[in-house]
């Protein structure tokens, strides 16, 4: 008899979450409606299967890291009992729950050192998504014009035009899964024919960025680069810290001159921030609200919006109640909704009051473990382990003026990584300990 092929589970869950990221991108969903149910329940049974081969130090540890996650289950499903919210409180509910199968699933391979099924899920969707965007450039008319004109409007699904907000979510997770998978790929093991496969992919995810006319990809890759090198010139002593913040500056202040005096083109958003800042530059380092609301596109009036709502009820918030804001949004006569939407964290303290601290808490845990297994990381891991951080932090940092967290497929991929990241960096802790012993 033919020898019969074995499967290994962590495989069928490397197959499982591959799918389930290619079939949830956005301008593919639209095609396969609901088909991703499938998978995700799968993966959700696998995380609960996975759970019981935990050893029992490694399964409380994970309980005990998890604690924000679970207060904020409680929080959110006490809103859903009290009717305290719309659509925004049960999405944001439901992206929490089936994104921690995804963490648990990661840190169970972080644990028992599953490094490969990690990468391959990582890099796959890496490969996968350039592909796709470089599909979508060859379809370009016009690279003259950015926005949703130029290449936005290439991925609107079966129904036009109105799913055009769903995009915005979609830019700032290729920038994500970009700069993750640089960081597995940044080894000093890569091939040389791997690593110029990495630039081609890496060259089709930038231009496809730029050509968005979303600045939140944006802002993440710059602020990942900044927060990298920052922590790369901390580590290496006060010296190299002093020298590196000026760096950083000039750096800083060359990419806002570049976009903001046009001598690259109009790239949609990002131009008009570059513009804010160059008249702060040019106030005399004054701001105002209009210079504000061009830096941010309108979120200082939104954010101060929020702000103002949670002050006047902060130990109830005002619920999760999110609908369209009419007119401009510099306007703040124009919110009639319990929060500005446009900042997941001024957002969730106006929804829940102090209660939505937990949400924020969340994504502060996270780059805190990122920056927790960066400072024991094995020699080897250490550019990768910075760079995750970089991410993550950065990923923290956006949210701050956006809105992307527990509200698309993005989050799933996040939790993966974050639960990833902490599996390995107690298993490393673990091992710091028996060699002090």
């Amino acid at each position: 008899m033919p020898e019969k092929i074995r499967i290994s589970s962590n495989s069928v869950i490397t197959i499982l979450i591959l799918l389930y990221f290619i079939i949830r991108t956005h301008g593919v969903a639209g095609y396969l409606p609901s088909v991703w149910a499938i998978p995700l329940l799968l993966i959700f049974a696998f995380s609960i299967l996975v759970l019981p081969k935990l050893p029992n130090k490694s399964l409380s540890q994970l309980v005990k890291e998890s604690r924000w996650i679970i207060l904020s289950l409680i929080v959110l499903i006490v809103c859903m009992f009290l009717q305290y919210g719309n659509f925004k409180l049960y999405s944001t509910f439901n992206y929490l729950v089936f994104s921690i199968p995804f963490y648990i699933i990661g840190y169970y391979w972080g644990i028992f050192g599953r490094d490969k099924y990690f990468k391959i899920s990582v890099i796959g969707y890496f490969i996968f998504i350039s592909l796709f965007l470089f599909s979508k450039l060859l379809q370009v008319d016009n690279f003259g014009t950015i926005g949703k004109e130029t290449i936005g409007r290439l991925f609107y699904t079966p129904g036009g035009e109105a799913n055009y907000n769903e995009i915005i979510f979609f830019w700032p997770y290729v920038a994500f899964v970009l700069i993750t998978a640089i960081s597995l790929l940044s080894s000093k093991y890569l091939i040389p024919k791997n690593r110029t496969f990495l630039y081609v992919l890496s060259s089709i995810c930038l231009i496809s960025i730029l050509f968005s006319g979303v600045a939140a990809p944006i802002v993440l890759i710059v602020t990942a680069m900044l927060v990298y090198y920052f922590n790369k010139s901390k580590s290496k002593g006060r010296i190299r810290l002093l020298l590196a913040i000026p760096g950083i500056l000039l750096f800083s202040y060359l990419i806002i001159y570049l976009l903001g005096s046009g001598l690259v083109g109009n790239f949609g958003t990002a131009t008009s921030k570059a513009e804010g800042f160059l008249l702060f530059f040019e106030s005399g380092y004054i701001f105002d609200d209009f210079i504000l609301n061009e830096i941010t596109s309108g979120r200082w009036t939104a954010g101060m919006y929020s702000v103002n709502q949670f002050l006047a009820a902060p130990l109830t918030g005002h619920g999760a109640f999110l609908e369209d804001i009419k007119g401009a949004m510099t306007n703040i006569d124009n919110f009639n909704t319990a929060a500005g939407g446009h900042s997941f964290v001024l957002d969730s303290l106006a929804f829940y009051g102090i209660w939505g601290i937990s949400l924020i808490m969340i994504l502060i845990k996270f780059s805190a473990d990122a920056i927790k297994y960066y400072k024991i990381a094995d020699p080897d891991e250490k550019k990768m382990a910075l760079i995750f951080a970089s991410a993550i932090i950065s990923l923290f940092i956006s949210n701050i003026m956006n809105s992307t967290f527990l509200f698309s497929s993005f989050d799933q991929f996040v939790f993966l990584c974050c639960g990833f990241l902490l599996g390995k960096y107690h298993i490393a802790k673990n091992s710091e300990k028996l060699n002090l012993a």
